[in-house]
């Protein structure tokens, strides 16, 4: 009798819970992208408002690029120097 009860509601929790729970964790995945999407938007908004308020400069350091492109101007003016 307790094998057939245990059995019966094994069924039943299969038949009604299980997708239940499945729904309301895709619901709640769904409506945590939504959250996550908006949160990176305001994130990007508060990080354009404190660079265009001198909070916050756009990189700590000059990009490798930058540093090139300097060494070779001051090459450049070096060697105008010479001349």
């Amino acid at each position: 009798m307790l094998l057939l009860t245990l059995l019966v509601a094994t069924f039943a929790w299969s038949a009604v819970v299980w997708p239940q729970a499945k729904k309301t964790k895709n619901q709640l995945r769904s409506v945590t992208s939504k959250e996550a999407s908006k949160l990176k938007e305001l994130e990007a908004i508060d990080l354009r408002v404190q660079i265009s308020a001198g909070v916050l400069q756009r990189r700590p350091y000059p990009s490798p690029f930058f540093l090139d492109a300097k060494l070779q101007h001051d090459k450049l003016v070096a060697n105008r120097g010479d001349e």
